[in-house]
């Protein structure tokens, strides 16, 4: 069974907000074949965090399977009524 899943975050507060981590988790029986991220307004594509890249680096994909049902994204801004 191949499911399709979509995140939308939408900033209500009235605050900017910088340099969060959106964690994205799926549990054991599930795997992740691709994930896209990106800035609706601006249209940037997101980033892994640091330590997603140190993880996929340390680890190969075929010893652990860790990298197949998490995803660790960094979004560097997200401002007032931004999507």
């Amino acid at each position: 069974i191949l499911y399709y899943s979509s995140i939308h975050i939408y900033n209500e507060s009235n605050r900017d907000l910088d340099k969060f981590i959106l964690n994205i988790v799926c549990d054991d029986s599930s795997k992740m074949l691709i994930t896209h991220g990106a800035n609706k307004s601006s249209l940037n594509t997101l980033t892994f965090t640091d330590d997603y890249y140190k993880l996929l680096k340390i680890n190969k994909p075929i010893d652990k399977p860790q990298w197949q049902s998490r995803r660790d994204y960094l979004i560097p801004s997200l401002n007032r009524d931004e999507k």
